[in-house]
């Protein structure tokens, strides 16, 4: 069966590498981003090549986690933009979930039992998770703005904030300038 722009209600059963999460249904497996484990969501496919997996996106959380927090980043709240993928969680359930990634990537690749613990930042607190980035990729479009791109896509998002990056590249103001006719 080919689901390519149908919607699925999804219950999300754990987290997988690159920010996004596993669901199940009808035999298949389906990778679905924003949203976390232990959530029921309504799911739009947008890749669906026929094989054992198609990959979906959130439409309407169904049913929360506790863990779910307003998203840290205001142009990434809808999921338009690139590289905040876990923005919506509280940073604690963050760390045990890229922890999850790491555990299971050493018992499928190495055949290593192991559950490792990610720790906070320097000065990281709870309302925190931000300006921790020392590397930052902005993409310039055709009017010369710069911006992160806009997720599955190569559109450039205008953003008036780097909110994830330390403080000296956001304050080298790179998003807010102009790139007309710079040459690389």
């Amino acid at each position: 069966a080919n689901w390519l722009g149908k919607e699925l209600t999804l219950n999300i059963e754990k987290v997988a590498h690159g920010g996004i999460f596993v669901a199940r249904h009808e035999g298949r497996v389906i990778f679905v981003s924003h949203t976390l484990p232990g959530e029921k969501v309504r799911a739009r496919v947008f890749e669906d090549k026929g094989g054992s997996f198609a990959r979906a996106e959130t439409v309407e959380v169904l049913e929360a986690s506790p863990h779910r927090v307003k998203h840290v980043w205001k142009a990434a709240a809808d999921g338009a933009v690139g590289g905040a993928e876990f923005g919506h969680i509280k940073l604690s359930r963050q760390r045990e979930l890229k922890a999850d990634v790491i555990e299971e990537a050493l018992q499928r690749m190495a055949g290593i039992e192991r559950r490792v613990e990610v720790e906070a930042v320097e000065g990281d607190n709870e309302s925190n998770g931000l300006g921790y980035r020392t590397r930052i990729q902005l993409h310039v479009n055709e009017f010369g703005d710069a911006g992160p791109y806009m997720e599955r896509s190569h559109d450039v998002v205008l953003v008036r904030d780097l909110p994830l990056a330390l403080e000296e590249i956001r304050e080298a103001g790179l998003h807010s300038k102009n790139w007309s006719g710079v040459k690389k």
